[in-house]
């Protein structure tokens, strides 16, 4: 978002694909780490992402940037579509392994 909000002219290219070589890195690199520490993690990013959220005007949610695989996003949909559908993605992915392991228990 602050790429697409500092970024000229528009649509502005952000983002990356599930095949990006250091998102697969970072995905690796947090797999050592204790659970509570990511969530910890994930949770004052949501908050200061949030916070952020907040500042911006109804000019600058609008703003425009293009992603490699959605396409033309506004800040107001990529805040929709990341902070709220994929997080909620990867939560059910963490239910349905809990669920999983703990059928097998």
């Amino acid at each position: 978002i602050e790429r697409i909000l500092e970024g000229y002219p528009e649509p502005v290219s952000f983002g990356r694909v599930a095949t990006d070589e250091e998102r697969i890195a970072a995905i690796g690199r947090e797999r050592s780490r204790p659970v509570g520490g990511v969530f910890d993690q994930v949770a004052r990013g949501a908050q200061a992402a949030a916070g952020r959220l907040r500042e911006l005007s109804d000019d600058q949610l609008e703003r425009r940037g293009t992603h490699p695989r959605l396409g033309e996003m506004t800040v107001s949909a990529v805040a929709e579509r990341m902070f709220i559908r994929h997080l909620g993605e990867h939560e059910e992915q963490l239910r349905s392994i809990l669920g999983s392991a703990g059928q097998t228990a």
